[in-house]
């Protein structure tokens, strides 16, 4: 996977953790044509050129993209579809808020009507306070001025 398509999965795996779970394909393309993940493969080097190869550089990519934990919430599976080696990435949804760190930036993004879209820190605020109500009390904790008695 190249940096872009790493980033863009991250992404939608991110939005599945903070929306409801899901499903997601690697190897097929939004209009539904099976492209395979061969592609994908010989960009790793001599003998990882393989499913485990494709595991081992998605994990460290979701590990640096969405945090260790994130790891107990993905299944990677591949599959074999019309003679096409496929990559399908079951998502649970998470108990707390996911975030994207791509270098120096932290994203949050949704699931909403079968896309993924990121939230501004208005927006995110709101539908974290509604989605993990733990975080919300956190929130209003911080907006509280705090005042010393001396």
């Amino acid at each position: 996977m190249n940096s872009s398509l790493s980033t863009a999965v991250a992404k939608d795996i991110s939005s599945f953790m903070n929306s409801k779970g899901g499903t997601l394909f690697v190897g097929i393309a939004d209009d539904k044509k099976i492209l395979g993940i061969q592609k994908d493969f010989e960009t790793f080097g001599q003998g990882k050129q393989n499913d485990d190869g494709f595991q081992l550089h998605f994990v460290q990519i979701m590990k640096n993209l969405l945090g260790v934990s994130s790891l107990e919430l993905i299944l990677l599976r591949f599959e074999e579809l019309d003679g096409q080696r496929i990559a399908r990435i079951d998502v649970t949804r998470s108990e707390e808020p996911v975030y994207l760190k791509v270098g120096d930036k932290t994203e949050f993004y949704v699931r909403i009507q079968g896309s993924s879209h990121p939230l501004n820190l208005e927006e995110a605020v709101k539908y974290i306070s509604s989605h993990w109500p733990r975080y919300s009390r956190k929130i209003d904790d911080q907006k509280t001025p705090t005042t010393n008695n001396v």
